[in-house]
């Protein structure tokens, strides 16, 4: 379909859309932003997204989408355990995990320059 005869959402649409876009898309704002516009380019789409995420608004039901603690639990020991998709890098997967907990409050960011030990026990 040419540039011209794709409908152009509004952006009142954009953001109702937003939030289940962005969940499906792998937590990714410019992979969302982009579906949702496609006739925009990369990084219009990449320069967007992140006063979107930004609203309070957006990250609630951001929030209401991901999956309980419980579930977010199981998750994070899964994916931690199993092989890299070929179709998703650690990367990706590490940014999932890093998005979502924060979305729950559980991992914050911090100004301190400290250092932070974490240990990980591995069931063999």
């Amino acid at each position: 379909m040419s540039k011209r005869k794709q409908k152009k959402i509004s952006a009142e649409l954009l953001l109702e859309a937003f939030p289940a876009s962005y969940v499906a898309h792998g937590l990714n704002g410019t992979r969302a932003y982009k579906a949702l516009k496609p006739y925009v380019s990369r990084d219009t789409a990449r320069a967007e997204a992140p006063p979107i995420l930004a609203l309070p608004s957006i990250q609630e039901r951001i929030r209401a989408l991901l999956p309980s603690e419980k579930v977010e639990s199981k998750v994070i020991h899964d994916a931690l355990n199993a092989e890299v998709r070929r179709d998703m890098s650690w990367g990706e997967k590490h940014k999932y995990l890093e998005t979502s907990l924060k979305l729950k409050g559980l991992l914050q960011n911090t100004t301190q320059q400290g250092s932070t030990n974490i240990g990980i026990i591995i069931e063999r």
